[in-house]
């Protein structure tokens, strides 16, 4: 199993909450009716980032966004991503609603270290 982890800043003259609206109610949704990528995909995940006041992790993050897609395989990802429809549709969507220049794109391999309560 691999992850696609790509993390994103709003486009500018977006407010964070505009951000997470089109991602999660417009984005999210004309994604959702591309079967030939989801039938790719094994789960996906949005996160939003926020601002901590105080503590350790205090500060404005790096990221206003951050996607994780998990697939069986590179090869698998990079079918999902070739499809008419994501490369016509979804792809040029992200341009609504995040700076594509600043994306990060990070493929892995996860490595599960703890899942759940020690007993």
């Amino acid at each position: 199993m691999i992850k696609l982890i790509v993390g994103c800043k709003r486009k500018a003259g977006l407010s964070r909450q505009q951000f997470i609206d089109y991602w999660k109610n417009r984005h999210a949704p004309l994604a959702m009716k591309d079967p030939q990528f989801w039938s790719r995909v094994r789960r996906y995940v949005q996160n939003y980032c926020m601002p901590v006041g105080t503590g350790q992790f205090s500060g404005t993050p790096a990221w206003d966004g951050a996607a994780e897609l998990w697939f069986d395989s590179v090869e698998e990802m990079e079918a999902a991503f070739s499809g008419r429809q994501t490369v016509e549709i979804l792809v040029p969507d992200l341009a609504n609603f995040i700076e594509l220049q600043s994306a990060v794109f990070l493929v892995s391999e996860e490595n599960v270290i703890y899942s759940g309560a020690v007993a």
